[in-house]
This record gives structure tokens, sequence and C-alpha cells, in this order.
């Protein structure tokens, strides 16, 4: 059942900024599902894919996750 599990059929309506984190050698996700996310979302998103980082991008780089969610929060001011 995990395998089925989408939630794209939600997606277009987001009506608020995202921005959607991935560490590129993530063991669950691929870079098509983030490429999904910001072509089905109608409101401004963003992608950050970071090197050297798994599943889990706030544990395995949480100085660069916080500087990406300042600098995002920052750009709605």
């Amino acid at each position: 059942e995990f395998l089925r599990w989408n939630i794209e059929e939600y997606l277009p309506g987001i009506r608020v900024p995202v921005l959607a984190i991935q560490g590129e050698e993530d063991e669950y996700g691929t870079t098509a599902q983030l490429e999904a996310i910001q072509r089905q979302v109608p409101a401004r998103c963003e992608l950050l894919k970071l090197p050297h980082c798994g599943h889990s991008p706030a544990r395995d780089q949480p100085e660069a996750v916080l500087a990406a969610l300042t600098r995002f929060i920052g750009s709605l001011a």
C-alpha cells in the first residue's frame, strides 16, 4: 500500500508559498517527486536539493535547512 501512496491530487489546492527540500541521496524520494510538486503547485514553489543528504534534511544538514528556511521566509515579507 505504501508504494501506491501519492499526494499529487492535493498539490493544485496549495495556495501558499512552498519550499520543498530533499536530499540528493534520499533513499525514499526522487527528484521527479520534487519536480512534480513544483509543476503542480500553483503558488510560488522553490526547490532545494541538498547534496550529501538523505531522507531527513533537517537531521542530516540542519544548518543548510535553517539557512534556506530563513532566506525563504524572509523573502515573503
